[in-house]
């Protein structure tokens, strides 16, 4: 199954995961910050990962002493440029902003600039659409690998599509309890993205 765009999902359960590689996501993340409820050791991504296939597995982290070298990962996730330069992998690397924060997008383009070179993707979080960022994010996103995590849904996707960015980052919820899971929101964009035959 083939998706219009490039995809990453971060999870923190097998459902999640197993949902979202079935439907052909590109990336799926796992949170590696032990302070976070959505936190998933190594026993748990261990399991996860035994059954997802055709995905590269993602480690977010928010600070160097998360402990991201005991996981099998296809890259590394960090939403603070300024741990770019003291992280030590070969890893790729993907940089979260979170660009509610920056009122002056010149900083924005600034970050873009400097880690172009380092940095496979940049994931822009925003808990709105980002519409007063509209012509800017059209922009840049011409120039770089910028993934939108923005507040994607049925009505607004399409919308987002057109901006031309690299694609689109999604997150999934909790388990209602072991196994069981409700992917309404999840699937409603998944399946819009689907590509036809």
């Amino acid at each position: 199954m083939a998706l219009r765009t490039t995809v990453k999902i971060s999870v923190n359960n097998l459902s999640d995961a197993r949902y979202a590689a079935g439907m052909g996501v590109n990336m799926i993340g796992f949170c590696l910050d032990r302070n976070s409820p959505d936190y998933v050791d190594t026993q748990k991504f261990s399991a996860i990962a035994q059954w997802i296939t055709g995905v590269e597995l993602v480690g977010e982290i928010i600070n160097t002493t998360a402990d991201w070298q005991n996981y099998a990962l296809d890259a590394l996730q960090v939403n603070d440029w300024q741990l770019i330069d003291q992280i030590q992998t070969d890893l790729p690397l993907i940089l979260s902003l979170d660009i509610d924060k920056y009122t002056d997008v010149s900083l924005l383009a600034t970050i873009l600039q400097k880690y172009a070179v380092r940095v496979k993707y940049f994931i822009f979080e925003s808990n709105t659409t980002a519409h007063d960022k509209t012509e800017w994010l059209q922009k840049v996103g011409s120039q770089y690998p910028i993934l939108l995590g923005v507040a994607i849904n049925e009505s607004n996707l399409e919308e987002i599509l057109a901006l031309n960015t690299a694609g689109i980052s999604l997150k999934g919820g909790n388990e209602i309890s072991a196994g069981l899971k409700d992917f309404d929101e999840l699937s409603e964009v998944l399946e819009l993205l689907e590509e036809e035959n």
